[in-house]
């Protein structure tokens, strides 16, 4: 037999489960309304890697729903906070380098972006140096004459004798002898190096 005191108490059981159950749906519920926002995080630097102060970033959410932008200044990284999913642009700039944008998308799944270092490339930099430059056949270096040996046409594997026959001024007679101007040559050097 059922009394009303016992009644009461399963009753009392009873609704305890159901405020507890209620309870955590209304939990459940205020979580999904409210969006988890993203953090947007890096680094501006140079090629080599250090750190760019007070390098200018800038975000900017590309499909104004609602119209969003914020600029700051970075010390050492930057951080944006509380960000909605969506597309952004964020442009950083520093003086003297190139403006750079990254377009980042932030989605419902993840909720931290960090985009680590960017390597702003400095404008002064230049791509590729080519030096041209032409050595003169002959130069007078004080009791000195330097010739220089490619500018004068030889078949391949000439000796020096048939090199020497054609710089002005020189000349090779048959023994061998070398004169410049008519007169006797006492010392040569062939790369740096004595050669008689």
């Amino acid at each position: 037999m059922l009394t009303i005191s016992q009644h009461r108490k399963e009753s009392a059981r009873d609704n305890t489960g159901l405020r507890i159950c209620l309870v955590l749906a209304l939990f459940a519920f205020s979580l999904s309304a409210f969006p988890q926002n993203a953090v947007i995080t890096g680094q501006a630097t140079d090629t080599a890697g250090n750190v760019l102060p007070n390098a200018t970033i800038l975000l900017e959410k590309l499909q104004p729903d609602p119209p969003f932008r914020k600029m700051i200044n970075q010390k050492t990284k930057f951080i944006f906070r509380n960000l909605d999913k969506g597309e952004y642009a964020l442009a950083i700039s520093f003086t003297e380098y190139r403006d750079t944008t990254i377009i980042i998308t932030i989605n419902q799944k993840d909720s931290i972006y960090n985009i680590g270092q960017v390597k702003l490339i400095d404008k002064q930099q230049l791509m590729e140096v080519v030096v041209r430059a032409t050595i003169p056949p002959v130069a007078v270096k004080s009791d000195t004459i330097v010739y220089n040996a490619s500018s004068y046409k030889t078949r391949p594997n000439a000796t020096v004798e048939e090199l020497l026959k054609k710089l002005p001024g020189m000349d090779v007679d048959k023994d061998g002898n070398i004169t410049f101007q008519g007169e006797k040559v006492e010392k040569m050097y062939i790369e740096g190096k004595e050669f008689m």
